[in-house]
Order: C-alpha cells, then structure tokens, then sequence
C-alpha cells in the first residue's frame, strides 16, 4: 500500500513537470512557425 501511494506521488510530479512544460513547448513552436512564416514572406 505504501509503496502504491508513493508511485501515486511520483506520477504526480511528473504530470506536474508535463503539464507546466506543455505551454512552453506550445510557446517555442508558435514562435518557431512564426519565424518561418515573417522569414519565408520576407524572403
């Protein structure tokens, strides 16, 4: 029992880690496209 509320835990952190990382991932891509995009329309 003790060690299921430790894994418990564990997978808790770890969706905490995901989900505060998504928004910089999502963040990096739309600044990425969006470099592409001004880069291709100057060019």
């Amino acid at each position: 029992m003790h060690i299921h509320l430790e894994t418990t835990k564990t997978n808790l952190v770890i969706f905490d880690a995901i989900k505060a990382s998504v928004p910089k991932f999502l963040n990096f891509l739309g600044a990425e496209l969006n470099n592409k995009c001004i880069t291709h329309l100057e060019g």
